[in-house]
């Protein structure tokens, strides 16, 4: 089973891949600080949740499903 910290590596790589942006990259251009998707990795932030699920093609439920039980 993986755990939270895999999961969220996962997510950081799949999003650069995607996007070819940074975290910090990302943030700004929705329009959050620009640490906003990382402390999204750490503690819920449902409308970053949401960003990340859409930029790569899921939901937040299976993004960090420890969240969402």
């Amino acid at each position: 089973m993986m755990d939270a910290l895999d999961r969220r590596l996962d997510i950081i790589c799949a999003l650069r891949k995607r996007t070819r942006k940074s975290l910090s990259q990302l943030s700004k251009e929705h329009g959050f600080d620009r640490s906003a998707f990382s402390q999204t990795l750490c503690k819920k932030w449902r409308n970053v949740e949401e960003i990340m699920a859409k930029l790569l093609d899921t939901t937040p439920e299976k993004l960090f499903p420890e969240r969402y039980p």
